[in-house]
């Protein structure tokens, strides 16, 4: 949910930015445009969003290295790879975890038989 929301205010951030620098260009000219160095609220906005893309990219490889770790050196988080074919052969060899089918068909029939 954090990740949708995000996203939403990351598109509402930059449908804002769009429409300020729509409504302050629209009274300029392209002439009388001339970087003077200083700090409007167009560059803090821009850094602002920057900071948002660099916030998110710091703690998501974080948070990649830190699951990385784990199952490099620590057993707890040890993947163990199964043959799965050779786990349905010992599931159906010892006959468990296997449905209940068959006995129900048996139930039901006896239930018929007997009622009939």
């Amino acid at each position: 949910m954090f990740r949708a929301n995000f996203v939403l205010f990351w598109i509402f951030c930059q449908a804002v930015f769009y429409i300020l620098v729509l409504q302050m260009m629209a009274g300029i000219s392209a002439v009388d445009v001339i970087n003077s160095g200083k700090l409007t609220y167009f560059e803090f906005f821009s850094l602002f969003l920057a900071g948002l893309v660099v916030f998110a990219i710091t703690f998501a490889t974080l948070y990649i290295v830190k699951w990385k770790y784990r199952y490099w050196w620590d057993p707890k988080y040890e993947v163990n790879l199964q043959n799965l074919e050779e786990e349905f052969r010992r599931v159906k060899r010892t006959d468990g975890e296997s449905s209940d089918e068959e006995k129900m068909d048996e139930m039901l029939t006896s239930y018929y038989h007997d009622n009939e």
